[in-house]
């Protein structure tokens, strides 16, 4: 709900109200990916290049992280089936 707020209000412009909800959205829900590309396009609409990228940087760990987690029960379920 705080990103789509986030989407509204990046919509209409006010990308400062829209970072703060994108922020918002990801303390609830850390793992959402496309909330942190919708924060990095904010802030680089707001001329806050240097945070944008920080944020596709974290949306790279954050990816990288999901993956090895997913891979590491799709290997655990493996094991334990054998």
């Amino acid at each position: 709900m705080l990103d789509s707020r986030g989407t509204i209000l990046s919509r209409m412009g006010d990308q400062q109200a829209a970072i703060k909800a994108y922020v918002a959205a990801l303390r609830l829900a850390p793992r959402k990916l496309a909330t942190y590309e919708k924060l990095a396009e904010a802030y680089e609409a707001a001329g806050m290049i240097d945070m944008a990228n920080a944020q596709l940087s974290r949306l790279e760990i954050v990816r990288l992280e999901i993956e090895e987690e997913q891979k590491r029960t799709a290997d655990e379920e493996a094991a334990s089936s054998s």
